[in-house]
Order: C-alpha cells, then sequence, then structure tokens
C-alpha cells in the first residue's frame, strides 16, 4: 500500500493534501477569516492549513528518501 502511495503522489505535479488517496478541497471559514482548511470530499475529514502542509513535507520528504534509497 505505501508503494501505490508513493506512485500516486509521484503522478502529481503538485503536492496536495490527501485522504483516501483524493485531493482534500480547500474551504475557508466564513466566520473566521483567519481559518481556513481542506477537507475530504469522501468522508468529511477535515485538517488545518498548518496540519495539511506538514504531512505533505513529510510525504514529500519520504518520497525524495525512498527515490535515493532505491527502495
Amino acid at each position: 500500500m505505501r508503494d501505490l502511495a508513493a506512485a500516486h503522489e509521484a503522478s502529481r505535479d503538485d503536492p496536495v493534501p490527501t485522504c483516501h488517496f483524493r485531493a482534500m478541497t480547500f474551504h475557508e471559514s466564513d466566520s473566521n477569516p483567519d481559518w481556513g482548511g481542506y477537507q475530504c470530499d469522501h468522508c468529511g475529514h477535515t485538517e488545518s492549513v498548518e496540519e495539511a502542509w506538514a504531512k505533505i513535507e513529510a510525504r514529500s520528504a519520504r518520497a525524495a528518501k525512498h527515490q535515493t534509497s532505491g527502495s
């Protein structure tokens, strides 16, 4: 499953937050302009912008390590 996720991520040009192997949708908060986040259109799971981008950076680092190690 991890190889499938890595291949799926590599097929994209731009990194985006994902859930259920699908791109999450960005939503701004009408009631609080300082908050925006991502939501999975499949399950409704939400993440703050900071949390979503931290996960993207970690996933990108793992993918880079995976490519350099050749495994």
